[in-house]
């Protein structure tokens, strides 16, 4: 499967991954959404040209929070990946 704009799914995977800080669901539900944004928005952001990655949509806010609310290693990791990625691209 091709998608062609695949910069169009890094705003809806950041509102999702807010949502994802409100809810009061089960840890490993909530984990796994919160994996599962981080993951897709690193991929992104590293597969998309530079011109394609629009400064004023990457949230690191949300990304900080999430790895504040977190309990697993992996989520924290993958959040310090994405804010290192931001930065690299962003600085």
């Amino acid at each position: 499967l091709l998608i062609n704009h695949r910069h169009e799914l890094i705003r809806p995977l950041f509102l999702i991954l807010e949502k994802s800080l409100n809810q009061t669901i089960d840890f490993e539900q909530k984990t796994y959404i919160d994996q599962l944004c981080t993951t897709a928005l690193l991929n992104l952001y590293t597969q998309l040209k530079p011109a394609e990655c629009n400064p004023d949509i990457f949230n690191s806010e949300i990304v900080m929070e999430c790895m504040k609310r977190t309990n697993d290693l992996h989520t924290t990791q993958q959040c310090l990946m994405l804010l290192s990625k931001g930065a690299q691209l962003f600085p």
